[in-house]
């Protein structure tokens, strides 16, 4: 099965959020996890207009991190 994760998982994910992670954990090996550009877009985004500082650099570290490692598909267009 496909999971497409939305923003909010992503986020959780950046926190180490021990209900989404324990999900991830019970996913069989044939399951794949991807998010969208829209969602890529979104985590960006929200950290960019953080202040410059240590809180913002530690979450683009981890945002980029986190995207790096999930597939980005297009969502389907199913008309």
């Amino acid at each position: 099965m496909t999971y497409l994760l939305d923003t909010n998982a992503i986020s959780d994910l950046m926190r180490a959020s021990p209900k989404i992670e324990t999900w991830m954990a019970g996913l069989d090996d044939d399951d794949r996890v991807v998010t969208c550009p829209i969602v890529r877009g979104e985590v960006l985004f929200g950290i960019v207009k953080l202040p410059g500082g240590r809180r913002r650099a530690e979450l683009e570290d981890t945002g980029h991190q986190f995207l790096a490692s999930l597939r980005c598909e297009p969502v389907p267009d199913r008309a």
